[in-house]
């Protein structure tokens, strides 16, 4: 894997910046270093795994179609271990799918929130 804090701060500079403006002890280089161990991390301790059971409120899982991180697999399999969990599966939409479909999500967020 080939990201680094300077690669992410290139291409997400939004990201980069929100996180020193709002982290009171900002430290980007460990952020990214501890996020891409999360990422690889193919042990029992890794994410997702059965720890997400213990998430006991509604929760709306939202995955955009054409996501390259998170297949469908892996999020299937995060809805299972939630109970009372929705799992909406955004057409067209990528990685950040709340942006490239925002009508579509706020009007499913909307909903959801009604019936909880």
């Amino acid at each position: 894997m080939n990201i680094t804090a300077d690669s992410w701060k290139a291409k997400f500079p939004e990201s980069f910046d929100s996180y020193q403006r709002l982290n009171p002890g900002p430290d980007f280089e460990k952020l990214i270093k501890s996020m891409i161990a999360l990422w690889l991390d193919q042990t029992a301790k890794g994410f997702p795994n059965e720890n997400v059971s213990k998430i006991n409120g509604p929760t709306l899982i939202v995955r955009g179609d054409q996501d390259h991180l998170f297949s469908r697999e892996s999020v299937c399999e995060v809805a299972e271990f939630i109970d009372n969990s929705t799992l909406l599966n955004i057409p067209f939409a990528g990685h950040l799918a709340y942006e490239n479909q925002l009508e579509l999500f706020f009007n499913i967020l909307k909903q959801f929130l009604k019936v909880q």
